[in-house]
Formats: C-alpha cells, sequence, structure tokens
C-alpha cells in the first residue's frame, strides 16, 4: 500500500457518501489486510503505487508472488479484488470503476431478492 493514494482513494469514495474500512484484515489464518474493503459489498480495492520502480515491494519476485496470494486468497474467500495504480487514482478512474462495481452489484442484488 502507498499511504497517500490510500488516502486520496477513501477521500474520494467518502466523498460520493461510499463508507470503506482502511487495512481490514480479510483472513484469520493470515496477516494479509486490504489497503481499503467494503465488506458488506465483499469488495476489496489495493492501492499499488510505484510499481515501476525497482525496489518497490510490487515489483520484485517475492513481492509480485505475495500480491498474488494475497489476490487469490481474497477471491477464494468470496470478495471481488480490484488492484489500482497512482494514475487511475489521481485521475479519477479508479473512483469511476469502483462506483460502476457498486451499482452493477446492487441491481444484481436487487434482482435476487425480488
Amino acid at each position: 500500500m502507498t499511504p497517500d493514494l490510500a488516502d486520496t482513494l477513501e477521500f474520494q469514495l467518502r466523498a460520493v457518501g461510499i463508507e470503506a474500512i482502511r487495512e481490514y484484515k480479510f483472513c484469520d489464518t493470515r496477516k494479509f489486510r486490504a489497503d481499503i474493503c467494503i465488506p458488506e459489498r465483499h469488495l476489496i480495492i489495493e492501492c499499488n503505487g510505484g510499481t515501476w520502480m525497482a525496489k518497490s515491494g510490487h515489483s520484485s519476485s517475492v513481492g509480485i508472488h505475495r500480491d498474488y496470494e494475497k489476490a487469490n486468497l481474497a477471491q477464494l474467500l468470496g470478495f471481488t479484488y480490484l488492484q489500482y495504480t497512482r494514475k487511475e487514482i489521481e485521475d479519477g478512474s479508479a473512483l469511476s470503476e469502483i462506483e460502476q462495481y457498486l451499482e452493477r452489484s446492487e441491481n444484481v442484488n436487487n434482482q435476487d431478492t425480488e
């Protein structure tokens, strides 16, 4: 996680009325935490800054393996797992996709209850 990116995205989410939890521990048997989570919608959002940097935690072989393991575990536990770069967070495209996802999943849930 890049704290300033997660702060930025959390601010954007709250500005449009979406409540989220930071540093959410989504698995009891592992230490993994989601940068941002909307638990009631089973949505995990990761903010991956510095992916282009040689010594980034997301670009080393160990970091990539850890990211895959975390993403796979979250999905196996029933979460939708979205990942965004600095550019996507700063230009608002991450927020737009998250809003679209939440709207679509709300529509699907409403159809299931009818």
